[in-house]
């Protein structure tokens, strides 16, 4: 992925390292048996769901639809997000989290370095500078190529373009890596406008995370922190009930 077109300038190489280490952290966790919520600091989370209901599951890897990005891949019928996922230990998600950092151009673990405190992972991060991507394009690029031989448990739920915006659950399996993934409904993990889409909020007696994509103001340029806490402030308003769209008289 680090040949594809990206905006040149410092700033989009540090976030293309950014993204790139921290999947070298998540393989090291997931080697000392550590499963792994992966979510953006500023999803948020609408309801308590004990993280054993995954655990307890059949599953290595959840994943999040993102809507309508990246753009590229939406011809597949969906798109999955980076930055909402969950990942069991185990050798299937350690073998699929491998693959991503092969695409990332990750040099693999430096097994004579020292470690620099003691701590698991030091010597992994020594090579981490040589990763670089933007991972949600490589994720969506492994289901969109079909490079880990993904196959459906059901055809009839694999998500396509005709089902639309707001698609179930679905599920299958890598026949490269062996592990077994699953999409959440966008019920379950919804992004999208503050304010629903197509006349309608996530049910609120499904809906888990909330990854609102937009403010509704008439501000201009607002600065990253304002804009992320009215994005929450609006979507409780808006999208509290789950039910319509609209003011529904609650503010934080």
């Amino acid at each position: 992925s680090s040949g594809w077109p990206v905006a040149r300038g410092k700033p989009q190489e540090l976030r293309r390292r950014i993204f790139a280490t921290r999947w070298v952290y998540i393989l090291g966790q997931l080697k000392l048996g550590n499963h792994i919520l992966l979510t953006d600091a500023d999803n948020i989370f609408v309801r308590y769901m004990p993280l054993e209901v995954m655990e307890d599951s059949e599953y290595d890897v959840f994943h999040a639809h993102c809507g309508d990005f990246p753009i590229r891949f939406l011809s597949m019928g969906f798109v999955v997000c980076g930055g909402m996922a969950w990942l069991r230990s185990s050798e299937g998600t350690v073998r699929y989290v491998a693959s991503i950092l092969e695409q990332c151009g990750w040099g693999g673990m430096d097994e004579d370095a020292e470690d620099g405190d003691g701590g698991a992972g030091d010597g992994m991060m020594m090579k981490a500078k040589a990763a670089r991507c933007d991972d949600q394009q490589v994720v969506n690029s492994k289901f969109f190529f079909n490079s880990l031989n993904y196959t459906w448990d059901e055809e009839e739920t694999r998500p396509r373009l005709e089902q639309g915006f707001w698609k179930g659950e679905s599920s299958g399996r890598s026949l490269v890596t062996g592990h077994r993934f699953k999409l959440w409904s966008v019920d379950m993990c919804y992004r999208g406008p503050v304010n629903g889409t197509f006349g309608r909020c996530p049910d609120a007696n499904v809906n888990w995370v909330a990854m609102p994509t937009n403010t509704m103001t008439s501000e201009k340029q607002l600065d990253k922190v304002r804009d992320r806490k009215l994005r929450v402030e609006q979507w409780f308003r808006f999208c509290r009930n789950g039910t319509s769209i609209g003011d529904v008289g609650f503010h934080l």
